[in-house]
């Protein structure tokens, strides 16, 4: 079986795996704003996701602030503490 694409469906698919990439403007942004805004900040400024910033800043070998951490922490748990209230007001 083979799929073919076309021109338009390639070239999408190649923007979106460059758009993985950060600049070198982006990553100067991200290493001098690191440890002064939170990471969703950073995230947001570039129009970015907050998994891929962290991700970045994982791989550079930066370390994420307490104050970041806890940031990450409290989002997630309001989203589970969110979700876990749909289901059970849906099952009612």
């Amino acid at each position: 079986m083979v799929f073919l694409r076309t021109h338009e469906e390639t070239t999408a698919i190649r923007l979106r795996w460059n758009r993985s990439e950060f600049t070198v403007i982006e990553q100067k942004y991200i290493l001098k704003s690191h440890g002064n805004i939170s990471m969703l900040e950073i995230a947001q400024n570039l129009k970015r996701t907050r998994s891929s910033v962290i991700k970045f800043v994982e791989r550079e070998g930066l370390k994420i602030t307490k104050e970041q951490h806890n940031a990450l922490n409290k989002k997630n748990f309001e989203k589970a503490r969110m979700k876990f209230q749909e289901k059970t007001s849906s099952s009612e």
